[in-house]
């Protein structure tokens, strides 16, 4: 990292209460929830190996599974 502002993607969110708190009208779905920041760690990309569960080594880093962009990214198919 650069230290610059990193992001983190939210799925795991009580969504009712974010709409509450944000007054978010009901006609609006919210399927995404981007946390923006500045990190305190810095963590290492690591490739994809099945699992996207991050872990931190002996020196306490930060290791974040990665998947290629290929493995994404989709134009014009599924």
């Amino acid at each position: 990292m650069d230290g610059g502002v990193g992001s983190c993607a939210l799925l795991n969110v009580d969504w009712d209460k974010l709409r509450t708190i944000c007054s978010v009208h009901d006609s609006y779905e919210i399927s995404l929830l981007i946390a923006l920041g500045y990190p305190d760690e810095s963590p290492v990309e690591e490739p994809f190996d099945g699992s996207v569960k991050y872990w931190k080594d002996e020196q306490g880093v930060l290791h974040v599974p990665k998947k290629k962009l290929e493995m994404v990214l989709h134009w014009n198919a599924f």
